[in-house]
């Protein structure tokens, strides 16, 4: 899998999801969530695709639909956040993108938030909380 393509992919779904609901089901639709979270597992480790994936997926998860966050509990969102960042946990970028993604899935249904909790969303917020006292964007969204 190629970075640049992935990164450019990750960063249009991004830009097409923030504030429009019928986007973000159209990507849903299209199978987007599915192939955000393959991207962050073919490029594990490459701190821009999984930055720009997160931030996309952040954007998914400001929905109101359901069915969207449906899909994006089914998809392995959570799991796919916890290992961004415990995979980069000096990437400020990762962390924040990550946490906020892990922060909108808790706010909207009390079942998606159980889930983080049991896969430890917690303590991976406090990790990041901690490596990154000084960066406000991290400490924004973890608090």
């Amino acid at each position: 899998a190629s970075e640049g393509v992935q990164e450019g992919a990750a960063n249009a779904l991004r830009n097409l999801a923030l504030g429009s609901e019928a986007r973000r089901e159209r990507i849903m639709h299209c199978g987007g969530i599915e192939a955000l979270i393959a991207s962050m597992a073919a490029l594990p480790h490459t701190e821009v695709v999984q930055e720009a994936v997160a931030g996309a997926l952040r954007n998914l998860t400001r929905t109101e639909s359901d069915a969207v966050l449906s899909r994006i509990a089914a998809a392995g969102t959570v799991e796919a956040m916890l290992q961004a960042m415990q995979r980069l946990p000096t990437s400020a970028a990762v962390q924040c993108q990550a946490a906020a993604t892990l922060r909108n899935i808790a706010s909207r249904s009390d079942a998606l938030a159980q889930s983080a909790v049991r896969s430890e969303a917690i303590e991976a917020l406090v990790a990041a909380a901690k490596a990154h006292r000084l960066d406000a964007g991290v400490q924004e969204q973890v608090w």
